[in-house]
């Protein structure tokens, strides 16, 4: 199964060859106390996304997750879900920020509609 780092990967990989401004959000959950009160000094927060894309009018907050997996029963896997943090940071965009909006992308293909649904959308492509 496909990692999240190798979603993500190719999600840079596909705003670059659009030539759209984008950058990460180094936010790893594996740090010690002393470390995570560093960080969160310099201005570290929870619920941040991975990835933010500026375009023309507005801006891209794109969390990452690995495509989530279909079980037998043919649901969905409610492994490797959006944490509360993340929830809470998607309401505050949608309610508080305008021109720009916090999404969550299952997997590549998921981040690679709402890439291109917001260059439409804010460039005008």
């Amino acid at each position: 199964m496909i990692t999240e780092y190798e979603e993500q990967c190719k999600v840079v990989e596909y705003y670059n060859s659009k030539n759209i401004l984008g950058f990460a959000v180094i936010n790893d959950g594996v740090k010690s106390i002393g470390q995570a009160k560093k960080q969160q000094k310099m201005g570290l927060r929870s619920g941040i996304s991975d990835l933010i894309l500026v375009f023309k009018k507005g801006v891209l907050f794109l969390e990452m997750k690995r495509s989530r997996r279909v079980l037998k029963n043919g649901n969905l896997s409610k492994q490797n879900l959006a944490s509360e943090n993340q929830l809470k940071m998607k309401k505050y965009f949608d309610e508080n920020i305008e021109s720009s909006a916090y999404e969550i992308a299952y997997g590549f293909d998921e981040a690679k509609e709402l890439i291109d649904k917001y260059e439409k959308k804010w460039n005008g492509v």
